[in-house]
């Protein structure tokens, strides 16, 4: 894409009224670079031999991503019901910014331990950048079934939440 472009919209039609309108917004790649604010926090959190470490946070104007690292033992299963199935993601005043799934291919590390790397992608970007996140892992619930669908909600795995501090581990973005 170019650094700058004129993006243009048109519309001919809103509900039942016809119409020929056209909108021009000015996109600039600088300025949505400058708007972008990258942490690498390194925070791990640890608890009965599963580690979670939050290695990259992307905040954009438009949406916000996370990198993690998640270490288990081998024999850990995530078709289990209690295992953690995703991640929760809060700011600091308690705005929900969205979830991933947990998931990937895992890699053996030091022997009867496995490393799986998984990213949450499309999460809400709050307003004002966060001082720190809430992560909260979650298992699957079934919440109701019918003949053909079983529906799920997650429910936090309480000692997995964890804080990880954003503004005094920001990284210049280039």
């Amino acid at each position: 894409m170019p650094e700058q472009f004129l993006l243009t919209i048109k519309v001919n039609r809103i509900g039942d009224i016809q119409g020929n309108w056209s909108l021009e917004l000015p996109v600039s790649r600088k300025l949505s670079d400058q708007a972008t604010r990258t942490f690498e926090p390194g925070i791990s959190h640890e608890v009965n031999g599963i580690s979670i470490n939050v290695a990259r946070v992307v905040m954009t104007p438009l949406s916000a991503t996370i990198d993690y690292e998640m270490t288990v033992p081998e024999n850990y299963s995530f078709s289990d019901p209690s295992a953690i199935s995703s991640i929760q993601v809060k700011d600091d005043k308690g705005y929900i910014m969205g979830m991933g799934f947990v998931g990937g291919e895992g890699e053996a590390v030091e022997g009867d331990r496995r490393k799986y790397r998984f990213t949450s992608e499309h999460l809400r970007t709050p307003k004002e950048t966060p001082e720190e996140l809430v992560i909260i892992p979650q298992r699957k619930i079934i919440e109701r079934q019918d003949e053909s669908v079983t529906y799920f909600r997650g429910e936090a795995l309480e000692p997995y939440v964890f804080h990880v501090p954003l503004l005094s581990r920001a990284k210049k973005q280039e």
